[in-house]
């Protein structure tokens, strides 16, 4: 097979795992008054522990929700992780080989938005030429 050029990237659905403490994965495992306190993580020194880029997830929540992707179409998954709520934002997304009809589409779309950003620009030069015109004909 030859090498791919383009691929169509379309998302097909968004899964968010839960919200804030109800998700905390201690709740989860140990109960919701399971901890006395905020409660947290003992880790022995030579383990990997990035503070507040991540936060576990139990592997039946992930193939659940992974499953559900997978229903809607999705051949692959972008992650994301919300430290605010400590959860994660799971976005299906179905990648397929563009097709000419498909490059065809996103190069005529490209040229219609950069054309109508050209318009806008030569509006607001206008706008600013004729103000230039006014305070230079007002000062004569």
């Amino acid at each position: 097979m030859g090498k791919i050029k383009y691929i169509v990237k379309k998302y097909v659905g968004e899964i968010e795992n839960d919200d804030g403490m109800n998700y905390h994965p201690l709740y989860k495992a140990f109960g919701e008054n399971a901890l006395d306190g905020p409660g947290g993580y003992i880790t022995k020194p030579h383990q990997k522990r990035y503070a507040n880029e991540s936060s576990p997830i139990s592997i039946d929540e992930l193939q659940k929700i992974i499953s559900k992707l997978i229903k809607k179409g999705a051949t692959h998954v972008e992650i994301v992780y919300h430290c605010d709520h400590d959860n994660y934002i799971f976005n299906g997304v179905s990648l397929v080989k563009a097709t000419q009809e498909d490059v065809d589409n996103f190069n005529k779309d490209k040229e219609e938005e950069n054309k109508k950003s050209l318009e806008r620009q030569r509006k607001e030069l206008k706008k600013l030429l004729d103000k230039v015109d006014e305070e230079l004909d007002g000062k004569s």
